[in-house]
């Protein structure tokens, strides 16, 4: 049975409190685990961050934005949320998601794509694919301090896990910058496949794995020797991806198709193929290496996927309307189900 409850902007700002969001009931198993915290939604064309609550599938506040946000990124803390402006402001959007409120707005003089914060909580880099620059927020003052150049479309972002250095896939010029944060400077470039997309780190962080767009693959980099050593193809259109929690698996959504791959690191091998409908976009993994679930946007139904990495089994897919992009989560590590 199929429940769907219609979340319209007017809706939930009556609302306001848990509104449970729709489930699509699966004779599914359900993992052993749940995980506690929240998701934090970008939702595009809607003009709003939806903050979810991850155990509960519910909607715990909507935050309406003036324009249209694509890409998200929370603080470790998850106290501050980090949204850029992919059309109709220059603004970048600092918004407190337990309040469910905008704290500030910084004016970057153009639109802005994707956004990662480092993992130590000192920056947010915000790429601007028409300016060319990534745009350095200071966290704690709030404030835009830097603006990285050197790069021709800079697209998705990611920190290594000592926040030392950023990784930027620098669409148009088919390669991935490198950042020193400590310089705020492109300290290096490595060619990838065609249209490089967005990125996974492996569990040591001496791997950089990259969705190339237009030629189908994944881009494997050694980090240390700067350079590509290997591509995998995968579907049509790769577009998200994300990596286990244990590093042993790599999730990619093939956007153009109707599937998402599941690659092997060890072997560097597509290990399976997974039909789940047209338009797959965004994913991240949610939990530890003890239980985690798949969380990814399926554009073509405006529906989030909780999925059972396991089984592969939708267990909830959450009515999310028009229309979901980058997803952040904060906090919550796995406990066993009684």
């Amino acid at each position: 049975m199929r429940v769907r409850i219609s979340l319209t902007a007017r809706g939930l700002s009556a609302v306001c409190a848990l509104v449970l969001l729709g489930l699509l009931a699966r004779a599914a198993p359900a993992l052993a685990v749940s995980v506690a915290g929240e998701l934090y939604l970008a939702m595009g064309p809607a003009k709003r961050v939806l903050v979810i609550d991850f155990a509960k599938r519910a909607i715990l506040r909507s935050i309406p934005v003036e324009a249209q946000p694509h890409g998200l990124a929370a603080t470790p803390d998850g106290k501050l949320l980090v949204v850029p402006s992919i059309t109709q402001s220059t603004r970048l959007i600092l918004a407190d998601p337990q309040r469910g409120q905008i704290v500030k707005e910084i004016e970057l003089g153009t639109h802005s794509h994707h956004v990662a914060i480092s993992p130590d909580g000192a920056w947010a880099y915000a790429t601007t694919e028409k300016a060319g620059f990534v745009a350095v927020v200071d966290v704690a003052r709030q404030s835009l301090v830097a603006k990285i150049k050197g790069m021709k479309t800079p697209d998705s972002v990611i920190f290594s896990a000592d926040s030392r250095f950023a990784y930027v896939t620098d669409r148009e010029a088919d390669r991935v910058a490198i950042i020193d944060t400590g310089k705020q400077e492109v300290v290096g470039t490595v060619a990838t496949g065609e249209a490089p997309d967005h990125l996974a780190l492996s569990l040591d962080g001496t791997r950089l794995y990259v969705t190339n767009n237009f030629s189908g693959d994944v881009s494997i980099i050694d980090l240390a020797a700067r350079r590509q050593i290997g591509r995998v193809k995968t579907g049509m259109g790769p577009h998200g991806i994300a990596a286990s929690p244990d590093g042993k698996r790599l999730y990619v959504t093939n956007r153009g198709g109707t599937t998402y791959s599941i690659l092997n690191t060890a072997t560097n091998q597509v290990e399976k193929t997974v039909e789940i409908g047209k338009e797959p976009g965004h994913l991240l993994t949610v939990g530890t290496a003890a239980g985690y679930f798949i969380v990814m946007n399926r554009l073509s139904t405006r529906q989030t996927l909780i999925i059972d990495p396991q089984s592969l089994e939708i267990i909830a897919a959450l009515e999310v309307g028009a229309e979901p992009h980058q997803l952040a989560y904060s906090g919550g590590a796995p406990r066993a189900l009684r």
